[in-house]
This record gives C-alpha cells, structure tokens and sequence, in this order.
C-alpha cells in the first residue's frame, strides 16, 4: 500500500496537468507517456488491467465507435505482436533443451501377437458364450419405449 501512494504522490506531483491543458495530441502523448512511466514501475503488474478497464469503463460516453476502433485496433497489434514473440521464446526454448512437448504419434499400431495369445488364451471362441455365440436379439423382443 505505501509503494502504491509512493507512485500515486511521483505521478501527480509532477504532471502539472489539468482538463484544460489536454487540448492538443502532443499534450495526450506527454501525459500518457507520465502516465505509463509511473504505472509500469508498480509494485503490482499483475493489477495493470485493473487499471485500463478503469480508464475505458465510461469511455463510450465520452468517444465514438470509430476512435474506439482505432483503440482496439491499436491493442490488438500490440496482443499479436506480444503472442508472437512468445511464441518465438517458446520454440528457442525448447529446442535449447527446454522442457520438450508430448507428441502423438500416428501409423499403425502393431501389437505383440504373443502377449495377446498370452493374456487371452489359445481359444478360438473369444466372445461365445456357451458354444452359441453371441446373436443379435430381435428387436420385438424388446421395449424401448
């Protein structure tokens, strides 16, 4: 709690910025670029979205659907770009002896005839039953319903 109130008194101690002074795209640049400066050296990264779905809550009321668009698209680019490059770690990572994935194998499947004949027995009437076989039921003989 006393590191948060330490970046929340070195974030607004210097901005010098009320609702007047953000007229221009520079002046939102400058105070995001504050902004950003002091929220990423946080003691808690892991609240940062917290953090941006505060800043959007109400955003619709004061934006339309077209700069929200172009906030998305600029989030999103940021997403691609992030998965991408943890995805290139991961693949440096596991042929530099990393942790290796599990792999299914596909083909055919030979089993070993001795174990089976072991384990089943030599008979040849596996699934008869007293010498009959198992037939198919006639299906009057049933009530499903």
């Amino acid at each position: 709690m006393a590191a948060e109130m330490d970046i929340t008194e070195s974030l607004f101690a210097d901005l010098d910025v009320t609702a007047n002074s953000l007229n221009m795209e520079k002046d939102y640049m400058n105070f995001g670029k504050k902004v950003s400066a002091t929220l990423y050296q946080g003691q808690a990264p892991y609240r940062i979205p917290v953090f941006f779905k505060e800043i959007t809550r109400e955003l619709s009321k004061h934006t339309d659907s077209k700069k929200i668009k172009e906030i998305l698209d600029s989030v999103t680019a940021i997403y691609n770009e992030k998965v991408k490059e943890e995805k290139d770690k991961e693949k440096k990572g596991g042929a530099a002896g990393g942790k290796a994935k599990a792999q299914l194998k596909s083909g055919k499947q030979h089993l070993n005839q001795q174990l089976v004949s072991n384990l089943m027995g030599e008979d040849d009437d596996y699934g008869e039953e007293d010498g009959e076989g198992y037939a198919r039921a006639q299906e009057a003989e049933y009530d499903f319903m």
